[in-house]
Parts: structure tokens; sequence; C-alpha cells
């Protein structure tokens, strides 16, 4: 295990609470009123968008592009082997 600093998690931390805090402002679009009072907060929970469209596979159970070109690639390795 690496020996890291304070600054080192200081900085981690900080990324985790930057990001968080522009999905709040940007995508939740929660600019009047804010998930948490303070800043730390952020680092300490989830914050994500829980719209049916930002999951639109789990919530209409449709294949994403990933299972279709798995389905494709195993197709033309049947083909093959016939």
């Amino acid at each position: 295990m690496k020996n890291r600093t304070r600054a080192y998690y200081r900085e981690m931390r900080h990324k985790a609470i930057c990001r968080k805090r522009y999905i709040d402002y940007k995508i939740l679009k929660n600019k009047d009123h804010l998930h948490y009072e303070h800043d730390g907060q952020y680092s300490k929970n989830k914050i994500h968008c829980s719209r049916a469209l930002c999951k639109y596979r789990k919530v209409y159970r449709l294949p994403t592009h990933r299972d279709k070109m798995a389905d494709i690639i195993e197709k033309q390795q049947l083909a093959e082997v016939i």
C-alpha cells in the first residue's frame, strides 16, 4: 500500500466534492435549493440522477449497444462454425 499524504487525500476529497456539486447544480438543476448545506457533506453521500431518462435501459428493459454488439459477434461466430 502506498504511503499517501494528507494533502493527497484532501485533493481527492475536493475532486469528489466538485464533481458532485457540478451534478447538483448543472444536471439536477438545483440552483435555488441545494442537497446539502455544507460542501463537505457532498463527499460523504451519493449524488446521482434518478430520472427515468437517465435510466432508460432499466425502465424500459431495452438492450444496450454493448448487448447488441455481443449478439452480433455471437451470431458471426456461430455462422463461422457452421
